[in-house]
C-alpha cells in the first residue's frame, strides 16, 4: 500500500516585469519539500496558485510528473514507479519560475524483509497439472495448488518459467506439443493470483509454437519457442509485437531447435539451442530489428543461458547418454563470442549471488545430486553435499538477493531452504513434482 503523507501547501508569489519597476521574481513557499514512498510507489497530490506557469523536470527517470492547470490553480502529481530495490533511493523534482527554483526530495524506500516464496511446479509432460504454491515466512503457512484453487483450473501443461514484471506475473506454459496448441504465456493479477489472459505462443507465421523461457526488457516480454522462435511480447497491450527466426542443427528427422534458456545483455538476446542433445549453437539477436546476428559455437546441448550484474555471461550443457558426457558450466565473452572459461563441474539452473554461483545435477548413472558453490572472483569451484533427508534429485536452484538464502527444488515435489552459510532452514511438500523455479516476495 502506498504510504499517505499531509498535502503539500504551496504558494507562487508573483509580480509581472514593468518599465519603471523592473521584474519581481516569485518567492516559492511550501510547508513539505521532503516525500516519501513505498516500493508499490502511489502518487502525491500537491496543489497551488500562480501567475505563472512554472517548468517541472525530475533529475531521475523514475520519477514521473503531471502538471494541471485550471486558470491560475495549477495541480502537480508526483508518481515514483515501483521499486524492486532494497536500498533506499533518492531523486528530485525542479519547478522553475524565472531564475527562482524550488527543490522537492522524493525518497523511495527499498524492501527491507521477506515476506514468502512462490512456487512454480511443472508437474510430468501431459498430465496437465502445473501449478503455484506459496510459503509464508511469518505465517509458517504453505498453501499448495493455489492457482487451480483460484482459477478452478490448473496453469497448463508444463509451467517452464515464471517471473513478474510492472504490475503483473507471468508464467510460460509449454504445452503438449506443437500440434496439441496448448502452450501460452499466462498473465496473473498476484495481488490475488486470478488468471487475467492467456497470450497464445506462436511462430512468425501464426502458427502454434511451444514456450521455453522468458527474460524481461524495457517493457516487453521475450520467450524462446521450441522450433527455433523468439517472440516478443508488449506488457501494456499483452500481445505478441515481433518474432525473431533463429539458426542451428536441427536434430535428425526434426525440424525444430528445441531453444531454451534466454538472457539479455547490451541490446542483444542470447538464445540456447539444445537440439534434444545435437545443438551446439547460442543464437545472437539484435534487440532494436529481432534478427539473428550471429551464431556462438558451443558444446552439444546448451539448456540455460544467464547474465549477471558485471555484465558476466553463463550458461550450461546438459548431459548426455550417447555418447555419455556430463552437464558442465562456462563462461561466455559477448565480445569475442567465445567461451573464456570452462568450470568442468555439474550444473543446472544456477542460482547466482554477488559473491557465489550455486548449482548442480543429479546422475541417473549413479543416482546421487552433485551441487557445487563457485566463487565468482577466483572461479574455484568448490563441492556441496546435502542429507537427503534435506534435499534429493535437485533440479532447480534459486537465491533471494536480501538475505542471500538458497532455494533449492527436486524432481520431486520438495523445496529445501537453506540460509547464507547453507545450513538447513526448512523442507517444503507442495504436492505437484518438478520445481521449476522459486521466487522471494518482499514487503
Amino acid at each position: 500500500m502506498k504510504k499517505i503523507l499531509p498535502l503539500a501547501l504551496v504558494a507562487f508569489l508573483i509580480t509581472s516585469c514593468s518599465r519603471d519597476k523592473g521584474c519581481v521574481y516569485p518567492e516559492f513557499e511550501t510547508e513539505d519539500t521532503e516525500l516519501n514512498f513505498t516500493t508499490q510507489g502511489g502518487e502525491h497530490i500537491i496543489k497551488f496558485s500562480s501567475s505563472v506557469t512554472p517548468k517541472v523536470t525530475t533529475n531521475v527517470d523514475w520519477i514521473v510528473t503531471d502538471l494541471t492547470q485550471i486558470d491560475n490553480d495549477f495541480t502537480l502529481t508526483i508518481k515514483p514507479n515501483a521499486y524492486n530495490g532494497f536500498v533506499t533511493r533518492k531523486g528530485k523534482v525542479f519547478l522553475t519560475t524565472f531564475d527562482k527554483v524550488e527543490t522537492i526530495t522524493v525518497e523511495q524506500n527499498g524492501y527491507s524483509k521477506t515476506q514468502g516464496i512462490l512456487i512454480l511446479s511443472e508437474a510430468g509432460w501431459g498430465q496437465v497439472k502445473a501449478d503455484l504454491a506459496y510459503y509464508d515466512f511469518e505465517k509458517d503457512e504453505l498453501k499448495t495448488k493455489l492457482f487451480s484453487s483460484v482459477n478452478g483450473k490448473a496453469i497448463g501443461d508444463v509451467g517452464n518459467d515464471i517471473g513478474f514484471y510492472g504490475s503483473k506475473l507471468y508464467i510460460a506454459v509449454s504445452g503438449t506439443d506443437i500440434a496439441s496448441e496448448n502452450s501460452y504465456i499466462s498473465v496473473v493479477d498476484p495481488s490475488d493470483y486470478k488468471l487475467i489472459k492467456e497470450i497464445p505462443m506462436t511462430k512468425k507465421d501464426g502458427s502454434a509454437e511451444q514456450a521455453r523461457r522468458m527474460i524481461f526488457h524495457e517493457g516487453k516480454i521475450y520467450i524462446t519457442g521450441y522450433s527455433g522462435t523468439i517472440a516478443q511480447v508488449d506488457t501494456t497491450s499483452l500481445n505478441i509485437t515481433a518474432h525473431a527466426t533463429l539458426s542451428g542443427n536441427y536434430p535428425e528427422g526434426k525440424d525444430m531447435l528445441f531453444t531454451e534458456g534466454i538472457a539479455v545483455h547490451e541490446g542483444k538476446l542470447y538464445a540456447c539451442n539444445s537440439g534434444q542433445g545435437e545443438g551446439n549453437t547460442i543464437s545472437v539477436v539484435d534487440i532494436a530489428s529481432m534478427k539473428e546476428t550471429a551464431s556462438i559455437e558451443t558444446p552439444k546441448n546448451p539448456v540455460n543461458i544467464y547474465t549477471t550484474d558485471k555484465g558476466e555471461v553463463y550458461f550450461n550443457t546438459f548431459m548426455l547418454f550417447q555418447p555419455k558426457t556430463p552437464s558442465n558450466l562456462y563462461q561466455l565473452d559477448t565480445k569475442s563470442n567465445k567461451i573464456v572459461h570452462d568450470f568442468d563441474c555439474p550444473a543446472g539452473k544456477l542460482a547466482i549471488t554477488p559473491d557465489y554461483i550455486y548449482t548442480g545435477d543429479f546422475s541417473w548413472d549413479t543416482f546421487e545430486d552433485a551441487v557445487v558453490k563457485i566463487n565468482r572472483k577466483t572461479k574455484e569451484v568448490s563441492p556441496i553435499e546435502f542429507a537427503q533427508s534435506e534435499m534429493y534429485m535437485v533440479y532447480s536452484f534459486d537465491t533471494n538477493p536480501l538475505d542471500g538464502s538458497l532455494y533449492v527444488g527436486s524432481q520431486g515435489d520438495d523445496v529445501a531452504i537453506f540460509d547464507k552459510d547453507l545450513n538447513f532452514v526448512k523442507k517444503l511438500k507442495v504436492k505437484v513434482p518438478y520445481i521449476n523455479k522459486v521466487v522471494p516476495l518482499f514487503k
